[in-house]
C-alpha cells in the first residue's frame, strides 16, 4: 500500500477539522466546505450535520453567511458521499427532526430499505410512508429482496384505530374511530376531521397512496431481475 502526500494531507487536514467542529461556534467556509466534499471526508458527517442543524435554528435576521453556507452545502456532502456512509448520518434525526430528514433522505436520494423498516418497526410508519417514494441511484437484486421485506411488513401494519358501536339519541351506530380519536361514520377510510385525515393503519390517503405505488415497484423491480 502506497499513501500519497495528498492523502495524507488530506487525513491530516480531517483530523484537524474534527477537532474544530466540536466547538459550537465554528462553522465551516465555503473553502472548507469545497475541500471537505472534493476528498468524500468520513469521520466528519455527525459533526457537520450538528452544523446544519443548528444554522437551520437560527432565525432568519440572525443568520449569518456560514450558516447559510452550510444549509447550502451539507446535502452537497451527502450526495458526494458513499450511500451507506450518508445513510448513517441522516436516519438517526429521524424521530426528533422529521422534517429535515424527509428533506434531506430527498435531496440526497437516501432511500434505503432497511432503515425504514427499522421506522415501521418503531411505530413510525406514516415517516416510513413519506419517504418511500424517494429513488435510489441504482439496485441490485438484494436491494429488491430487501425492498420485498418491507413491502411485506408495510402490509402487515397493525391497527391503531378501531370500529366501535355507539349509543346515541338516534339509537345505535356504527363507528371508525380514526388513531387521533376523532369519530366518523363507519364508511368513513380515512377521516374526515380538519387536519387529520388517518386511516384506520394510521395513514392519510396520500401515504396510503404511496405504499400501493411501492409496492407496485418491488414488483416491477422483481420482474427485472426474474
Amino acid at each position: 500500500m502506497i499513501v500519497t502526500s495528498e492523502q495524507l494531507k488530506a487525513e491530516e487536514l480531517r483530523r484537524r477539522y474534527g477537532r474544530l467542529l466540536q466547538d459550537v461556534a465554528v462553522f465551516p467556509t465555503e473553502a472548507n466546505w469545497d475541500y471537505i466534499i472534493a476528498n468524500r471526508m468520513e469521520g466528519i458527517g455527525d459533526l457537520l450535520l450538528d452544523k446544519y442543524l443548528a444554522a437551520l435554528t437560527v432565525d432568519d435576521v440572525d443568520r449569518h453567511e456560514l450558516h447559510q453556507i452550510s444549509i447550502d452545502r451539507f446535502p452537497d456532502y451527502l450526495q458526494a458521499m458513499p450511500r451507506d456512509y450518508a445513510v448513517e448520518i441522516v436516519y438517526p434525526i429521524a424521530s426528533d427532526f422529521p422534517d429535515v430528514f424527509r428533506d434531506l433522505v430527498r435531496r440526497a436520494g437516501l432511500f434505503d430499505a432497511d432503515s425504514i423498516a427499522i421506522l415501521v418497526d418503531s411505530g413510525q410508519a406514516s415517516l416510513a410512508a413519506d419517504v418511500i417514494d424517494v429513488y435510489q441511484p441504482s439496485y441490485t437484486p438484494h436491494d429488491s429482496e430487501r425492498m420485498a421485506a418491507l413491502s411485506v411488513k408495510l402490509d402487515r401494519l397493525p391497527d391503531i384505530g378501531s370500529y366501535r358501536t355507539q349509543r346515541g339519541i338516534f339509537g345505535v351506530s356504527e363507528r371508525y374511530i380514526c388513531p387521533a380519536g376523532h369519530s366518523n361514520d363507519r364508511a368513513e377510510q380515512f377521516c374526515t376531521h380538519s387536519g387529520c385525515g388517518l386511516n384506520i393503519k394510521g395513514l392519510t390517503e396520500t401515504q396510503s397512496r404511496a405504499v400501493d405505488l411501492f409496492k407496485e415497484r418491488c414488483r416491477a423491480l422483481a420482474a427485472l431481475f426474474a
